[in-house]
């Protein structure tokens, strides 16, 4: 299906990507700086890694990648398209990853969620579901989506990131993490830019 041109139904596709400076933040953070293992919700044209599942993916989508091929990955990165309907959806199926796989391996998603959302049934479903939410990585001021690497659409909406991880008693007792992320000048004084950190954590 072909968008229509003008600034509202660019707005509203669903194929934006995520900033890579944002995935590599939480890899530099999380996944001792490598990359995740795969993208599980992605297209040909926007993955972030290798192995990805989408729509036209050669072997699932996301929701079936979930329950399908989830024993081989240990660590994936999702940006989901934010429509409710996809979301309730994509929701069932991540709860029925966490009860399918065995709780004594450690397996992390990450999902771009809009922290706005809070007024839907679907977050509350992920954030109260005992044993799956790790940590909620607050991201300062609004992220600016890409489409084919460019910069191209400020989201409207506040943006977090959660991780979800399958039970695992040791930080169970110590609860949700809290994660503060914002863009920060590059290191390198010669070169001009921004990326992203992970500035406080508690």
């Amino acid at each position: 299906m072909k968008h229509q041109t003008g600034v509202k139904s660019e707005k509203h596709r669903e194929d934006w990507e995520t900033p890579i400076a944002i995935i590599e933040a939480c890899q530099e953070h999380f996944n001792a700086g490598k990359p995740f293992d795969v993208d599980l919700c992605a297209s040909k044209d926007n993955k972030r890694f290798e192995r990805w599942f989408g729509l036209d993916s050669p072997e699932d989508n996301v929701c079936v990648a979930l329950t399908k091929w989830a024993h081989t990955w240990t660590t994936g990165w999702c940006n989901p398209p934010f429509s409710i309907e996809f979301m309730e959806l994509l929701t069932s199926y991540i709860l029925e990853w966490q009860q399918r796989y065995d709780h004594k391996v450690n397996r992390g998603i990450f999902l771009v969620l809009p922290a706005t959302k809070s007024d839907q049934q679907w977050w509350h479903d992920l954030v109260f579901q005992p044993g799956l939410v790790f940590g909620i990585i607050h991201i300062r001021g609004r992220v600016y989506y890409e489409l084919n690497g460019e910069r191209k659409w400020g989201a409207d909406h506040p943006t977090q990131i959660m991780i979800l991880m399958q039970e695992s008693q040791a930080w169970m007792l110590e609860g949700i993490r809290h994660y503060s992320m914002e863009r920060v000048p590059l290191d390198d004084p010669d070169k001009k830019g921004w990326t992203y950190r992970i500035t406080k954590e508690c």
